[in-house]
């Protein structure tokens, strides 16, 4: 089942992918688990406006993902965690990364702060996956010291459905408690 997911708001990720993005499939590719892809029939210019880097740690998915893609005829470059998305993202420019939020190394979330801040990266359009735009609400509203009734009110859902997302986004995380994902939150700058 394929799930909504949440994306780290900036101005240049609000909008849709850039048209240049829907060019159309290329005949073939090579693919080397965690390493940047290459396709052989294809110019760089090609390459370069169809290009999506995807970030993930479980190879299952990243194999899935990059299929997909390819089918559709993008390009694709993989990382398997944080740090080498950064590294990859800075060494091919990719006009899209998909990134996964929990991961060894580096998470999602820190390499979208190191691509902010790149001059050359800022404005690159990154879709973290892994939490839905309504846990990644309940996270921030968590981590901002409320309580589960408050945040029910807040979003005009019942205590018991808060309850749920906050199992949810714990077992995402890899946490067992509030005080882990409030310390995660206020590390990485999701709240004040």
């Amino acid at each position: 089942m394929i799930k909504q997911s949440h994306k780290i708001a900036t101005p240049a990720r609000q909008h849709s992918a850039p048209a240049s993005l829907h060019a159309a499939p290329s005949e073939s590719s090579t693919a080397r688990s965690g390493s940047p892809r290459e396709q052989a029939s294809d110019p760089p210019e090609r390459q370069a406006e169809n290009t999506i880097l995807v970030v993930n740690d479980e190879p299952e998915l990243l194999e899935l993902m990059c299929r997909l893609l390819r089918k559709s005829g993008y390009h694709v470059l993989t990382a398997v965690d944080g740090q080498e998305g950064f590294e990859v993202a800075q060494a091919e420019q990719p006009r899209l990364i998909i990134s996964d939020v929990v991961m060894p190394r580096m998470d999602g979330i820190a390499m979208c702060r190191l691509i902010r801040a790149h001059p050359d990266l800022h404005l690159t359009p990154v879709l973290l996956a892994g939490l839905s735009d309504r846990e990644y609400q309940v996270l921030c509203l968590i981590a901002s010291g409320k309580s589960v009734g408050q945040i029910a009110a807040e979003l005009s859902l019942s205590a018991k459905t808060i309850s749920t997302y906050r199992a949810r986004i714990l077992e995402k995380m890899g946490m067992k408690t509030n005080a882990e994902l409030t310390h995660y939150a206020i590390s990485n700058k999701l709240v004040g």
